[in-house]
Order: C-alpha cells, then sequence, then structure tokens
C-alpha cells in the first residue's frame, strides 16, 4: 500500500504526492504540483499524520534543500518523542519530499537569477496576502514599519503564514542569492514596500 493509499484510508485526505515513505534520499515522497502550490503545507499535513499514526510527538529540528540527480529535495529534521510506559524516547529523524515540480515552476532554474524581479514578486504576493484577513494586515502594517520583529511570537506566526505561502519559494531563492536568511529577506520587503507608499 502506497503511502498516498494509507493517508485516505486511515485519514480520508487526498494529496497529491507519489513515490516512497521518505525516510531516504532513494525513497523521497514526491509532491506533485496541483492548484495551489503548497508543497510546504503538504509536507506539514504528511508529518502530522505520520506522527499520529506512529503515536508520537513531533518538532522540527531543520530543513535543507538538495539537489540530486536533477532532483530538488527538502529534507526535513525532526524530533520524534515516543511515551512508554516507564520512559521517553527521544530520536532524530530525517525525511525527504522531492519537490521538483512545484519548486522549478514556481522559479525558472535554468534562467538566471533576477534579484529586482523576484524583489518585486514578493512585494505584490505580500499586498495580496495583506487583504486575505485581519491577522495578515496587522503583521504586514508592522512589517512595514520594522516593529513587527519587537513581538517575538507574532513575528512566528507571521513566519508560519509565509512558509505555508505559494510565494515561499521566492523567499527561498532570494535567500540563497543573498545568503541572508528569511527575516533579513522579509524586513527587506517590507522596508520597500513603506518607501513605496510614501
Amino acid at each position: 500500500m502506497t503511502l498516498q493509499e494509507l493517508l485516505k484510508k486511515d485519514f480520508r485526505i487526498s494529496l497529491p504526492i507519489s513515490g516512497g515513505f521518505g525516510n531516504s534520499l532513494e525513497n523521497a515522497i514526491i509532491i506533485h504540483r496541483e492548484g495551489i502550490n503548497d508543497y510546504v503545507g503538504t509536507e506539514h499535513i504528511i508529518l502530522e499524520c505520520l506522527g499520529i499514526g506512529r503515536r508520537i510527538q513531533w518538532k522540527k529540528l531543520g530543513q535543507e534543500l538538495l539537489t540530486q540527480n536533477n532532483k530538488i529535495i527538502d529534507k526535513i529534521k525532526i524530533e520524534t518523542k515516543q511515551l512508554t510506559e516507564t520512559e521517553e524516547i527521544s530520536q532524530i529523524e530525517n525525511y525527504y519530499f522531492d519537490i521538483t515540480e512545484c519548486f522549478k515552476r514556481q522559479v525558472n532554474q535554468d534562467s538566471p537569477f533576477d534579484e529586482e524581479m523576484t524583489l518585486r514578486k514578493l512585494k505584490e504576493r505580500i499586498i495580496e496576502l495583506e487583504g486575505l484577513n485581519e491577522f495578515n494586515k496587522k503583521c504586514i502594517a508592522l512589517l512595514k514599519t520594522e516593529k513587527l520583529f519587537i513581538d517575538i511570537s507574532l513575528t512566528l506566526e507571521f513566519l508560519e503564514v509565509i512558509n505555508m505561502d505559494e510565494s515561499f519559494p521566492l523567499f527561498k531563492k532570494m535567500m540563497e542569492h543573498t545568503k541572508r536568511p528569511l527575516l533579513v529577506v522579509l524586513r527587506r520587503v517590507g522596508k520597500e514596500l513603506n518607501e513605496n507608499q510614501s
């Protein structure tokens, strides 16, 4: 039985996936682009379901983008905790997701990186996000004045929104190109949006 069939049987969800169970590079879970390009959300749902199925708690420790044989692999490192009657068993595991289809269509890997165009697209998407709900509106208003980063819990919540958004591959490309973390890229986008308003 495939992972897709198991998830459908046990959780009644149908995800655009194929491939293996993600426990090695060779056995990566392939995520297909379908509708909104939310491969980050798909990864999270899979890990949540696997955690419930295995009766473990887990948390993400890190994420790394790998390229192998013209494939783009998202490697996610998690810490798992399993409670027994006598002890708590903790271990580190890696899960591998083949996101080639999602990533290559979102950001053309063959063309040279265009920083200004990427920045423009990110600003356009942030403006779209602003109109979606009150939480985004509040966070983006604070982002424009660089006050968002004062409230760490609010910043983390908004970063989750960005991580789950279709624009995340563009953020990743900007991070790779500028060698800067997501917070710095986000701060730059907010600063430019503020300058455009004034």
